[in-house]
């Protein structure tokens, strides 16, 4: 997920490192009311400067083709609960027609009105 920081007291050293490399690619101090942004798979390590410090952290989920094909099978199983959806698994012909069926219900972008933007996510 992307991540987005912004101090609120205090300073921090931020140190952000692209995936896979060792040596930092962002290595900064952040002040009270400043913000930085570290995208999804990049690793991070953070050290308070001083005694006090605090900064909160937002992150950002970008939706995944993940989400977007169980979004589709959702929407078109509750218009269709026969048909397409109930096939035989080992049925190969009948499983690619059911995603034929999912794969043609976004050609004309519709979709994109009704497809959520984010999912809220709590840990």
């Amino acid at each position: 997920m992307d991540v987005i920081a912004q101090q609120l007291v205090g300073k921090k050293r931020w140190q952000v490192f692209r995936p896979g490399d060792s040596t930092p690619y962002v290595d900064t101090i952040l002040s009270a009311g400043e913000a930085i942004y570290v995208p999804k798979g990049w690793l991070h390590e953070v050290t308070p400067v001083g005694v006090e410090s605090l900064h909160v952290t937002t992150s950002a989920i970008a939706p995944t083709v993940y989400d977007l094909m169980r979004f589709l099978i959702a929407k078109q199983s509750r218009s269709a609960l026969t048909g397409p959806w109930a096939v035989d698994v080992r049925d190969v012909e009948a499983l690619r027609e059911a995603l034929r069926t999912i794969i043609d219900s976004i050609h004309d972008g519709a979709f994109a009105e009704q497809f959520p933007t984010s999912t809220p996510v709590f840990y």
